[in-house]
């Protein structure tokens, strides 16, 4: 199993409705792992063909387990369809770059093959127009605070009750602009 600790932190922190905030979450292994213990999942990739492979992560683990495999034998017996176990918490995916001053700058994500797999950020000042047609291949970006308040719906529990119950980050280096971006 990669990185064995880590799934054994989150196995023992996490609890049913907790919220998992899962910054760089690559192909989704972290994100649908809490999901399946019942968080709320907020996962946040930069990298478009990565954010596929979440969705598809959770596709493919909703038909996972023993409730699965019975339901899937029993289809194949009665020539039926194969009905999909939902898996108990939820996933909340953004296909964005988190930085403090998204209007600010320009980023694209550098990698050995392009934007798949693994990638730096790389950003430069713009003149901060938003408007402002942006070069190909640059990134989508937010602060990480708005990308949290939106996916908790503003609040969660009262007006001033936002809170992550666990977060991980790995955004290759870039996790200091990641924390800065949710002041």
């Amino acid at each position: 199993v990669w990185e064995y600790g880590l799934y054994e932190k989150i196995r023992s922190r996490i609890k049913p409705g907790m919220v998992f905030l899962d910054v760089g979450a690559n192909i989704g292994l972290f994100s649908v792992y809490a999901q399946s213990l019942g968080a709320k999942v907020i996962a946040v990739e930069a990298m478009e063909s990565n954010s596929d492979f979440v969705s598809a992560s959770e596709c493919y683990n909703s038909f996972l387990g023993e409730a699965a495999v019975a339901a899937r034998n029993a289809a194949s017996a009665s020539h039926g369809k194969m009905p999909r176990r939902r898996l108990p918490g939820e996933i909340n995916l953004y296909n964005y770059a988190v930085h403090p001053s998204p209007d600010g700058v320009d980023c694209t994500i550098e990698g050995l093959t392009g934007n798949r797999d693994d990638g730096h950020l790389l950003c430069e000042e713009n003149d901060g127009d938003a408007s402002a047609t942006k070069p190909e291949g640059t990134a989508r970006l937010a602060r990480l605070d708005s990308i949290v308040l939106d996916a908790l719906g503003g609040a969660r529990g009262g007006d001033d009750d936002v809170r992550v119950d666990f977060m991980k980050i790995d955004v290759e280096g870039f996790e200091q602009a990641a924390m800065e971006s949710a002041s």
